[in-house]
């Protein structure tokens, strides 16, 4: 009998287990394998996600190019130059949808306080 084998069964109160490596190697390749199998499951998940966020986004930029489109038609039939046809303009957001950046007011960097100090630190003092 080797030394990594336990064939007798173990005479203390807790068990009467057999022991030996190859059991517990087999465990845990099985429990790897296990392992393997849910990160190959979840990495297949996450791609059919990214697929559907690839099919959400060109929805949404659809939409919107074909928002811009009746935009643009309703600002030819209704020119701004007519004032009466301001509501009409509201109505379809000609100017206001979408927002454009250069509508957005930046906010001015903060520049923090200089603070002179009011009296030597006591080091330099000690030095001189």
């Amino acid at each position: 009998m080797n030394n990594f084998t336990r064939s007798e069964p173990r005479t203390n109160n807790r068990s009467l287990t057999k022991y030996s490596i190859p059991v517990d190697t087999q465990k845990l390749s099985d429990a790897i394998a296990a392992l393997d199998a849910a990160d190959n499951a979840q990495e297949t998940a996450k791609a059919a996600n990214r697929g559907a966020t690839d099919a959400r986004n060109a929805s949404a930029q659809t939409l919107f190019d074909s928002l811009r489109t009746i935009q643009s038609a309703a600002n030819v039939q209704w020119p701004a130059s007519v004032p009466a046809n301001r509501s009409i303009r509201i109505e379809f957001m000609i100017g206001t949808f979408p927002p454009s950046a250069s509508r957005k007011a930046k906010p001015a960097p903060v520049t923090p306080p200089v603070v002179e100090p009011t009296e030597k630190p006591a080091i330099a003092a000690a030095a001189k």
